[in-house]
């Protein structure tokens, strides 16, 4: 089992089924391990963009909103 999955098996487990971010190289395999085990991505296009819809979903859906780890 490599960090990745552990990262997302804790996530599943605190309930995250969506994270939102922006893709790079260092976190491609977190991105891919996240939506093999079922977690959506929501590509955006900043930083801070993510952390407003992660912040918005939270309020909205009352689930946990997750920024890419």
């Amino acid at each position: 089992m490599y960090i990745k999955d552990i990262v997302t098996l804790w996530l599943k487990k605190l309930g995250v089924d969506t994270v939102f971010g922006i893709p790079g190289s260092y976190v491609l395999p977190i991105i891919d391990s996240v939506s093999s085990y079922g977690i959506r991505f929501i590509l955006t296009q900043h930083e801070y963009g993510a952390a407003l819809m992660a912040d918005g979903f939270a309020k909205a859906s009352e689930k946990v909103g997750c920024i890419r780890p």
